[in-house]
């Protein structure tokens, strides 16, 4: 299920509400460190947070919570090729949304408004269409 942040405040509250205490798996995309806190505090205990996007920046998360909870942090840089066309299907079928997904569009002549908005901490999850 996606929630979008947009929509719902505070994230990790309705995420704990609709898994009935926490995702298994919260995948960060954006890089944003608020974001990627909050998918921390929408882990249930003893599940796993990845972070798969690239990004400079640094997140903050309460030593504690990784303790009492035994949550899992762990970056992944790469995908399963044979994965591609299932998303596609998926995106055909229309359980994956990407009016919903993606937050931002940019000609390709906007490429650099793109990664001032991404170095602000402002651009979520941007696509450039040439």
């Amino acid at each position: 299920e996606i929630i979008s942040s947009e929509e719902v405040q505070p994230l990790d509250k309705a995420v704990k509400k609709v898994t009935c205490g926490g995702a298994d798996i919260s995948i960060d995309a954006t890089g944003v460190p608020e974001m990627i806190e909050t998918a921390c505090r929408s882990t249930r205990p003893g599940g796993k947070i990845v972070v798969v996007s690239l990004t400079f920046q640094k997140f903050q998360v309460e030593i504690n919570r990784l303790t009492w909870f035994e949550l899992k942090v762990m970056g992944s840089r790469t995908f399963n090729p044979p994965d591609i066309p299932k998303v596609f299907k998926l995106v055909e079928k229309g359980v994956i949304d990407l009016d919903r997904v993606i937050s931002h569009r940019f000609k390709l002549e906007e490429i650099n408004k793109a990664y001032e908005m991404l170095d602000r901490g402002e651009l979520l999850r941007g696509i450039v269409i040439p």
